[in-house]
């Protein structure tokens, strides 16, 4: 009985001790931010500047200028 008893301290502890801290957390999200900077720096911004997207983004405009 004191085993099981045991086990399951041991088992809570341990699920505390897995608790993200704050500090831990804002790393996490300051990583995140991070990734998504340089993934808007290097895949986004250089694809949005091809020149084949931006012909199209001017022809659409100038359709809609037309209606």
């Amino acid at each position: 009985m004191s085993e099981s008893i045991w086990a399951l301290w041991v088992g809570y502890g341990s699920r505390i001790a897995s608790v993200p801290s704050e500090h831990s957390l804002q790393n996490s999200i300051d990583s995140r931010v991070a990734d998504a900077r340089v993934f808007t720096m290097k895949t986004l911004v250089p694809n949005l500047l091809n020149p084949q997207i931006l012909h199209v983004a001017k022809s659409f405009w100038d359709w809609r200028m037309l209606w």
